[in-house]
């Protein structure tokens, strides 16, 4: 017989279709109510709808709608049909769903649409100033990073975004034809969104002098800009600094006229070079390669534009320096991957190579997706302030940053199977200029060159996977410029960074020494492991200095000194410590040499010239004033006065 609910009692469920037997049918079942979900989520700007949002895949009847707005509480909306829109009243994010019910069944509610709603576009009105974090210049306030901008060319007012202490963010950016977006020497800008420059290179302009240089992040391909770079003059009477390392953030940029004029003979205050490891030229293997040729002239073999990823060595003296250069042109914006560099056994400086940061901003050697396949996980880069290199450090904090338009030296110990990823999503803000600041719990020592002012670094660190040989993740070798060379040796290699499997008190870490031609230095324990007792054995004149107590030890060096002056220790195994003796006063004058001694007690001097010889010395006892004739050559002298309660040092000069 055919079915029916009459001769079947009450279902629980019904069967739609005709009430025929001997025929197979595909009904449709339902088991109560049943949500289905909402269609037609965006993302639209405050003040726009929603669009139509429509129900589907329900069942039963639609009793309201309801909606919420970044996880709030649902509100209910007066709507029985499937299709629902509005114009939502604040920024945030919105969702929508339907409330549903079959027959007596329990409600249903519909998977919700969700609807981004972003504050609306601001419109640059230069009403009050230049300023871009102010509110009243915008017709919507100052943007947020959700938020787009608009630029237009009538304002006689173009914005500048000059702020050390804030970002200007927005999502979309839009310059219009005839405007002009400034980000000033203290500025940092991201753009979220879609950048468009209808101005050109003069639309978008990053500035730079000697206090600072802006900063772009954004990554629109093909926008047009003129970048700046402050690049200053050799030091008047000190030629060692004013060196610099440069790379190009546009894709393509001549190197002349901008950075050097057109014509020959170049002019000779101007130096321009690149580096090339495998390089061979008489005299050298890997050598800097000049822009000028043997007689002043342009070398025709030096490329026109710069290289985007290469970093190049300049420096100027007037009338070209102390002044911005531009760069000018499409802004990279692209991950740069560099393949198969050299490593020359027999060059000057084997498996070196000189890049450069190819975008607007600063880079985090530990953020993003750096690719480094066989290259040294520490880079260096030049510190024109100090005139020798620093590490950038691969632990993160102020020292793992390469700044804007900045070159840096990256090391491989393998031939042509490495690569290197300079990636995007490493850009930062950073205030750095050029490079200057180091934190971290690295023993770092710092040798003064107290006659010119400059210093070179060397860093030893603990990790219990690294050997006492090289090793590529945890090591960085030493690179000479032209502060002293002062530098640690294990292996009878040079280290800037020397990571060792472990350091304990009984560790001894020999450091090198070398003077640069002058003739006053000091050795600096500037960061340390608190936990770390250091002490600087100086060899020459065997003198033991604790660096935990007194950081700074004070010495001269001279040209023909033994290299291995100086040890590094972590306790003062087999030789007392350098301790200062309240005991004795001594000062020098009038070519007298003048001992007051508190105590009865004995003592002993020796006076040592500058090569650390010993040319006097004598018992004293007896509490009191001591007076001795000095009449010396000139030159520097050392007078240290021991006795069991310790030791006092003077160094003096004579013939001055």
């Amino acid at each position: 017989d055919a079915w029916t609910q009459a001769n079947n009692g009450g279902p629980y469920f019904s069967v739609g279709g005709l009430d025929r037997t001997g025929i197979i049918y595909e009904p449709l079942v339902a088991f109560g109510s049943y949500g289905g979900y909402v269609t037609g989520g965006s993302t639209i700007s405050l003040g726009q709808n929603t669009g139509t949002l429509t129900l589907e895949e329900y069942q039963g009847s639609i009793l309201k709608w309801q909606k919420r707005v970044d996880a709030g509480a649902w509100t209910d909306i007066a709507n029985t049909a499937a299709t629902y829109s509005e114009i939502p009243s604040s920024i945030g994010t919105w969702e929508y769903r339907a409330v549903v019910q079959e027959g007596t069944c329990p409600q249903a509610y519909s998977d919700p649409a969700i609807v981004i709603v972003l504050p609306p576009a601001s419109v640059w009105t230069g009403n009050t100033d230049t300023d871009w974090f102010k509110a009243t210049n915008w017709t919507q306030g100052v943007p947020v990073a959700t938020q787009d901008a608009t630029i237009p060319a009538a304002p006689l007012n173009q914005p500048h975004v000059s702020n050390v202490s804030e970002i200007a963010n927005c999502d979309d950016l839009s310059i219009e034809s005839g405007a002009v977006v400034t980000v000033a020497t203290d500025g940092d800008l991201s753009v979220y969104g879609i950048l468009s420059n209808a101005t050109g290179n003069s639309g978008m302009i990053i500035k730079s002098d000697a206090g600072g240089t802006g900063s772009l992040i954004h990554n629109t391909a093909a926008v047009n800009a003129t970048v700046e770079r402050y690049i200053n003059n050799w030091t008047a009477g000190n030629e060692d600094l004013g060196w610099h390392f440069l790379s190009s953030p546009v894709a393509t940029q001549p190197i002349r006229p901008e950075f050097i004029p057109l014509g020959n003979p170049l002019p000779v205050e101007i130096d321009f070079y690149k580096w090339d490891e495998d390089h061979v030229a008489p005299g050298c293997i890997g050598c800097w390669i000049n822009t000028k040729d043997d007689v002043g002239n342009w070398n025709t073999s030096f490329e026109d534009n710069m290289v985007v990823g290469r970093g190049y060595l300049m420096a100027y003296t007037a009338p070209y320096g102390n002044m911005a250069k531009e760069f000018s042109g499409q802004i990279n914006v692209n991950d740069l991957t560099v393949t198969n560099q050299t490593y020359t056994t027999n060059s000057s400086h084997p498996g070196w190579h000189l890049m450069g940061n190819p975008f607007s901003s600063a880079l985090d050697w530990t953020l993003g997706s750096w690719v480094k396949d066989n290259i040294g996980a520490i880079p260096q880069i030049w510190d024109e302030d100090a005139a020798s290199y620093e590490l950038i450090d691969n632990l993160g904090g102020d020292n793992s940053i390469i700044p804007a338009h900045n070159g840096f030296m990256v090391y491989t110990d393998v031939n042509n199977n490495n690569t290197l990823t300079i990636p995007a999503d490493a850009r930062v803000h950073d205030d750095h200029i050029w490079y200057k600041s180091y934190e971290n719990e690295t023993i770092r020592l710092l040798a003064h060159d107290l006659d010119k002012g400059l210093r070179q670094q060397t860093s030893i660190r603990e990790n219990m996977a690294s050997s006492i040989g090289f090793d590529l993740q945890y090591d960085s070798y030493f690179m000479a410029g032209y502060a002293p060379m002062f530098y640690s040796v294990s292996n009878d290699e040079a280290f800037a960074l020397n990571t060792l499997p472990e350091i304990i008190s009984s560790s001894i870490i020999p450091l090198s020494f070398i003077t640069n031609g002058s003739l006053d230095f000091s050795i600096e324990l500037e960061t340390a492991p608190e936990e770390l007792d250091i002490y600087l054995h100086d060899l020459k004149l065997d003198i033991i200095s604790n660096l935990k107590t007194d950081p700074v030890y004070e010495f001269t060096s001279l040209s023909g000194d033994d290299p291995e002056r100086f040890l590094l220790r972590f306790a003062p195994v087999g030789i007392e410590e350098n301790k200062h003796s309240d005991d004795v006063s001594a000062w020098y004058n009038n070519e007298q040499l003048h001992v007051d001694l508190k105590t009865d007690e004995c003592h002993k001097l020796m006076v040592f010239n500058s090569m650390g010889q010993l040319i006097h010395e004598e018992a004293i006892s007896g509490q009191g004033l001591h007076t001795y004739a000095f009449k010396l050559p000139a030159g520097l002298y050392v007078g240290r006065i021991l006795s069991n309660n310790g030791s006092a040092t003077i160094k003096f000069y004579t013939g001055k």
